[in-house]
Formats: C-alpha cells, structure tokens, sequence
C-alpha cells in the first residue's frame, strides 16, 4: 500500500511540473502517511513501557504570507507496547505551528525546505478498559496531555501538486502513566517520519528569479611588437690603388737605323717636311733629312672612384607599450542582497547607468559572485571613495573599494574612463554622502 502510494505522488508531481504552470502557492493541503518511534512512557521506573514503533498517518492545512506560514496538523497511530502486543494504544495528536521557509518562494522553484515549530495536544486512550498498564497506573482514559512541535522538511515540485518529506518530533509534556505515588512521569517523545503529497493554490505574487544581466567585455588589445634593428651593411673594401703608366714606357728606340721612307712629290701635307727641289736627272739628289713624326701619347687610364660606404643607420629608440597602467590600481566593488527585489532593481539599474556612462565592468575575480560587481580602476583611493559614495547615496547599495591584482593588467583606456566619469561627478554639482570603503 504505501509503495503504490509513493509511485502515485510521483507520477503526480511529474504531471504536475510538465503541464501546470510554476507558481509561489499561497495556501496548501497536504495528506501524509509515515512511521513514528517513541520513547518510553515510564521514563527511569523499572519498567519502561516502550511502545513498539509503527504506522503514522495525517494530514496538514498551510497558509503563507511570504516566507512565513501558518499550519494546522493532525496524526493518528494505533500502537502497543513492545513486551505485551496484547496492551495497545489509540494515539492521536492536534497541533498549530509556525512554519518557515528557508529559501525565498520564486516561481518555479522545485526544492523549497522549511522549518516548523509550534505546540499542542497528544491524545492517549487504551484499548481495553483498564486502570494498570504493567506495572504503572493509568489514573485517566482518555489521557490528554500538552505537546511541542519542532520538524524539518522540504516541498519538491512546481505545480500545483508536491512530494513532501518531513521529519518532526512531538514531544508530550508528560506521560500519561503515573506512579503508586500519584505523580505524572516526564516528557515522552514521538519521533515521525512521513512521506506526503500536497496539493497547493494561490500566489504571492512575487517577481521571478532576477537573472544576472550578461556583460561583455571586449579582450584587451595585444601590445605591439617591436621592430627588429636592421644588421648593418657590411662596408665594402678600398680598391688597390692603379699606377698610372708613364709617357716614356712608349718611347720609341733611336738607337735603331729609320727605315727608308720615300717622299712622294709635290707639297707634303705635314707642314713639319720639306719637299726636295727639282733638279735635273743627272744631277745626284742631295741628302735630305726626313722628320719623324713624334708618336702620340697613350691616353693615362682614369682610376675607378673609390666607392664611399653607406652610413650605418642608428638604431631606433625604442618606444615603451603605453597601452597598459602600471603600479597600484583601486576598484570599487558594489554588493547587494539577492533575497531583496529593491537592491536587486537597484543594482541592475545602476549597471545600466553606468554602462551607458561608458564606465568599465572589470571581470569577476575568485572574490566575486553573482551578487556583487567590480566597476572602474583608478590610480588612488580618493577617487575610488569618491565613486563608492556616488553609489550609496545615489543606489543605496553597500560598496568597497579593493586593490586590483597586479597580474591584472589594466589599459589606459580603461583608467582615464574611471577618471573621467569622477570628474563628471565633481563638475555635475553632486555632493555625494555615503561611508567609505575599506
């Protein structure tokens, strides 16, 4: 029976998320059926008188008002004692309790544990008729006897139908035996465990789940690689100087005998060489010196000019990367309660501003989670104050600023923005008032 009970509320609370819409229930009925132990009812006699653990069933009515709820309950169980099965007992117990939710009810919200406390009443009455119980007295029948609730559970479903699990304790403020004397024995616990199906209506009427607004964050740019120096030439080597060749080398020798030359008649054409007279053909010709022609010098070779070597270029400064800041850089880090819609609207409203504003979003260290953001990086702590204290005064959020890990580069681009926005401040006429950071 309570193995085909667990595989109905399964198959309801499948049902039930697949085709229902999610909801924040404002009101519930859940019906439970479970197993108690207890403690003994004669606490210190002799004779204990342990009822033997067993079956426990009931029902719960709820109403909620946010995260806290009011409950009434009821149990019944039919136990006998462990050492005379014979002797048995009709148990029932009545209860009003607080219960709490321990997570924030958001629709759609599948796992939601809470607590329960609270007090009320445990009914004893006997089978039989009698007035001894072992060896104690039962001086009433029906025996009634006030009680505290405390438990733990946990809902589990979306829709309008849930599993329930919870695990309470009901302890009675007496026990229903007495001894020969009279007097009541002490406390008597009732230990459930159950395993519920709750069928849930209404809203709160709370907003969804705020989802964390995707940031991008463009990488920073790749510094710029430095020019290799170019090798230098290598310098050419002087050419050997030429002799230039003297004009006697082509002297001709004299001492050699000239060789005949016939002079032909008539006017020479060198000016130098004089023609012979006419004479008769008897007559013998006189001998008649003959000029030689001085031989025309070879022209002197010019020499090839010596070629001048290029001047080695000087190597180029070089430029250091001005793209990034270096030293120590302060960032303010903003915070604020998920479990509060007014910071959350605050904050999503204060990351649109100043992305608007052109105020960097720095990226999110081990430090940071989803419920808080680093903004700006500036070189000293007065402007990130300053900045932090715009934000208290005008978001009311709660800030810190925070030095920037060194291994965290930051561009210029991103520190004169941070600058600048605070100087907006100055000029806008704010006179912002807040608590500055640590």
């Amino acid at each position: 029976m309570f193995a085909r009970m667990m595989v109905l509320a399964a198959g309801a609370v499948l049902f039930g998320v697949t085709t229902a819409s999610a909801q924040d229930h404002r009101a519930s009925f859940t019906g439970f059926l479970g197993s108690a132990a207890y403690s003994g009812l004669a606490a210190g006699a002799a004779d204990e008188l342990v009822l033997e653990p067993g079956a426990f069933a009931g029902a719960h009515a709820e109403l909620f008002f946010g995260r806290l709820g009011l409950r009434l309950g009821g149990g019944y169980a039919r136990p006998s004692l462990e050492n005379d099965a014979s002797t048995g007992l009709t148990l029932m117990t009545g209860d009003a309790d607080l219960v709490w939710r321990l997570r924030r009810p958001y629709p759609n919200t599948f796992f939601q544990p809470y607590a329960v406390l609270g007090g009320g009443l445990v009914r004893y009455q006997l089978h039989d008729d009698a007035d001894v119980i072992g060896a104690e007295q039962w001086a009433e029948d029906p025996a009634t006897r006030g009680s505290v609730v405390v438990g733990i559970g946990t809902d589990l479903g979306r829709g309008p139908v849930a599993v329930r699990l919870e695990l309470s304790d009901i302890i009675g403020l007496s026990s229903p035996v007495t001894n020969a004397d009279g007097d009541r024995y002490g406390a008597v616990q009732h230990v459930v465990l159950t395993f519920g199906l709750s069928l849930r209506g209404g809203s709160l009427g709370l907003p969804p789940r705020p989802e964390p607004r995707p940031v991008a964050i463009s990488p920073a740019p790749r510094p710029r690689p430095v020019s290799p120096r170019p090798a230098p030439r290598p310098q050419p080597r002087p050419a050997p100087p030429q002799t230039t060749p003297s004009v006697d080398d082509d002297v001709p020798d004299v001492t050699r005998p000239a060789p005949p030359v016939t002079v032909p008649s008539g006017p020479h054409p060198d000016p130098n060489v004089v023609a012979p007279p006419v004479t008769n053909p008897g007559t013998p010709k006189p001998q008649i010196p003959v000029v030689q022609p001085t031989p025309t010098p070879e022209p002197t070779p010019t020499p090839e000019p010596t070629p001048t070597p290029e001047p080695t270029p000087e190597p180029e400064p070089v430029v250091e990367d001005s793209t990034y800041v270096r030293g120590r850089l302060f960032t303010v880090r903003v915070a604020w309660d998920s479990s509060a819609p007014a910071e959350v609207r605050r904050a999503g409203m204060l990351a649109i501003a100043l992305e608007d504003a052109g105020l960097p979003l720095l990226p999110a260290d081990s430090a940071d989670d989803s419920t808080a953001r680093r903004w700006g990086a500036w070189r000293n702590a007065a402007d990130a104050n300053r900045f932090g204290e715009y934000v208290a005064s005008s978001y009311n959020l709660d800030w810190e600023w925070v030095h920037i890990d060194k291994d965290q580069r930051m561009t210029t681009a991103v520190v004169d923005a941070s600058h600048a926005f605070v100087d907006a401040l100055g000029k806008s006429g704010k006179k912002p008032k807040g608590k500055p950071g640590s």
